[in-house]
């Protein structure tokens, strides 16, 4: 429980691994739930709230991360 209460960020190269990992795990996640991207892609038009529903957890942030 350590590392969510007095996380250490000094480790350079251990967060760019963490990160590369989570783009990597991203990046894969489109081939099996790409309709979903897709569907919410398509409806951030129509709200605010299902655009930033998209910006946070949809394609353009798995577009950001890699």
């Amino acid at each position: 429980s350590k590392i969510y209460c007095r996380p250490t960020l000094n480790d350079l190269e251990r967060l760019r691994t963490l990160i590369n990992m989570l783009a990597s795990d991203l990046a894969m996640s489109v081939a099996h739930s790409g309709h979903l991207y897709a569907m919410a892609l398509a409806s951030s038009s129509l709200s605010p709230a299902a655009h930033l529903s998209e910006q946070f957890s949809g394609l353009s942030q798995v577009c950001i991360l890699q």
